[in-house]
């Protein structure tokens, strides 16, 4: 379990610090469309870079979900926000205030406090249905960017967020499936998902390139890291039969952990509010 701990928090720091080399690479190409602008992310140093430690995160967290459960690492994965601030502050001059770090805080005794409790390991056994129930919830909104701008319109960097988010928390529940996978044979299955993985990464990466175009990284990563973390806690103990504690006090730590978080979460977001309309204007 500790070793799985590990990796998931270098996870949340590569993934993290991945944002500023995105930001800084997509506010240099503001007026492209979602396709060129994940081309010309792609050909310049800081955003290839960015690319690379996103996907460096992502395999260190399949390694961690073999040995801690879903809802344990979606927690952990919030850790990364201490260095995303610090890069947004010295690399993106993006400044920080008291509610930024309260916020920052709260994220920190969330994770302790999950942490504390223990959450049984389940294993992944995710049924057709629910599948198809979770990505019909999903899919809309995971689209709806790209569908804008077919209309010739922007989307909004708060519509990106969320599409980002949800498509990360997508992947983050597959990855789940296929860590369950290794070392047991089924290479053809683990090899679609990674193709589907890929997939949806990728569309979740450019809604999120898009978001970054108007709006700080302050603002619009934990709106993604929100949906991220959240979404794939709710249905863990139904995709992965993880239990969670039946004695009262544990089920009272961990609830109000995950409630400390996404508070952390919220705070984070609108006090980092008032940067979008100065970063629009930042050329």
């Amino acid at each position: 379990m500790v070793l799985g701990i590990i990796f998931a928090l270098l996870a949340a720091a590569a993934q993290n610090g991945s944002i500023v080399f995105l930001a800084r690479s997509a506010r240099a190409h503001r007026d492209e469309d979602a396709p060129r602008l994940l081309l010309h992310v792609s050909e310049n140093l800081a955003g290839f870079a960015g690319m690379a430690m996103n996907t460096g995160g992502w395999v260190l967290e399949l390694l961690a979900l073999r040995r801690i459960s879903l809802t344990l690492d979606r927690i952990l994965m919030t850790a990364g926000f201490a260095l995303l601030l610090w890069l947004a502050h010295r690399e993106l001059h993006e400044r920080l205030n008291g509610k930024e770090l309260v916020g920052a805080g709260l994220i920190g005794l969330g994770i302790a406090a999950v942490a504390l409790v223990p959450v049984g390991h389940g294993q992944a056994s995710v049924k057709v249905s629910h599948w198809v129930v979770f990505s019909a919830v999903v899919a809309p909104v995971i689209l709806a960017p790209y569908a804008m701008q077919r209309l010739h319109r922007r989307p909004p960097s708060m519509l990106g967020s969320a599409a980002s988010g949800l498509g990360y928390a997508l992947t983050g529940i597959v990855t789940k499936v296929m860590a369950g996978l290794i070392g047991h044979g089924s290479w053809l299955i683990f090899v679609a998902l990674l193709a589907g993985v890929g997939l949806m990464d990728t569309v979740s990466f450019t809604d999120e390139l898009t978001a970054l175009q108007q709006g700080a990284a302050t603002l619009v990563v934990p709106v993604i890291a929100a949906l991220r973390i959240m979404v794939p806690i709710a249905p863990a103990p139904f995709f992965f039969a993880e239990t969670w504690p039946s004695d009262p006090l544990q089920l009272g730590i961990l609830v109000s952990g995950l409630v400390a978080n996404l508070v952390g979460v919220v705070v984070l977001t609108t006090a980092s509010a008032g940067f979008v309309a100065e970063t629009r204007n930042k050329k």
